[in-house]
């Protein structure tokens, strides 16, 4: 699995990173061309997650018209809330999914080369709400218990050492001052069997991020945007949240030969200030 991961190389030097979209059409028709207004040079779009892949749903369509006419590509990192299930096959033979022209799944532990920085992508994340989810009557599926990766998984990705890079849904343990308040606001709302899950998930994270090292950790799921320098055991980590959708901090711009990172403002998402 490894070997075919490692050949997975971006040459881009400037890229978008996204978080959570939650399959809005709305959104997608605005972000996407607000990323080709905001530079003529991005190519690719990382996204970490709860993007919108939902059972019989048609997002990816709709994410597909607008790529193209952009002439942008998404690279996902799955989130709780994707549906797993139609990622299992490839994920099973350690590939990459494309689920569409433009639109592709990585699997957990995989590692690239984007702009010559090295990259590792970590999906999925405890739902803090599984027990209402599991209560709910639905056609199609609303949880996954792929959502939490197995200890095979985190010691593959743990294996595979230090990167520049590292692209998760979940936080760790160690998180920025605002996802700190959701987490508590969360922690207080759902119910008790939930906190020992989603504790579990965040310290795999915590796994991940000490073994990988990265000098800047991307990630969504809490609907914030922060960024800050967050305590780990290699030392601080430039560590950037993501909000969700029709949100300022939604979107930021990557670029690679010095890491830096600028969120896309008001004007270029065409948002009301009063958001």
């Amino acid at each position: 699995m490894e070997r075919m991961l490692d050949t997975l190389t971006f040459p881009d030097h400037l890229v978008a990173v996204s978080g959570d979209w939650h399959g809005s059409y709305r959104w997608v028709q605005s972000v996407l061309p607000s990323i080709r207004r905001a530079s003529a040079e991005v190519r690719t779009v990382f996204h970490v997650g709860d993007f919108g892949l939902w059972p019989a749903g048609k997002f990816v369509d709709s994410v597909d018209y607008w790529a193209k006419k952009t002439d942008l590509h998404l690279v996902v990192t799955p989130g709780n809330h994707d549906d797993w299930d139609q990622l299992a096959a490839p994920f099973a033979a350690g590939v990459p999914a494309q689920i569409s022209d433009h639109v592709t799944f990585l699997p957990r532990g995989c590692r690239f080369t984007v702009g010559g920085r090295t990259a590792v992508s970590f999906g999925g994340a405890a739902s803090h709400d599984r027990a209402w989810r599991l209560k709910q009557r639905s056609k199609h599926a609303i949880w996954w218990p792929a959502e939490l990766a197995t200890e095979t998984e985190v010691q593959a990705a743990i294996d595979g050492g230090p990167a520049d890079i590292l692209f998760t849904h979940d936080v760790a343990g160690t998180v920025t001052p605002k996802v700190a308040a959701v987490i508590s606001q969360r922690s207080d709302e759902d119910d008790p069997d939930d906190l020992e899950y989603v504790a579990r998930s965040r310290a795999q994270i915590d796994a991940v991020r000490a073994a990988v090292r990265p000098r800047l950790h991307f990630h969504g799921h809490t609907h914030v945007h922060d960024l800050a320098e967050v305590p780990a055991p290699h030392g601080p980590v430039r560590t950037v949240s993501l909000a969700d959708e029709s949100k300022y901090g939604n979107t930021v711009l990557l670029d690679l030969d010095d890491l830096g990172v600028r969120a896309l403002s008001f004007d270029e998402l065409r948002l009301p200030r009063r958001w």
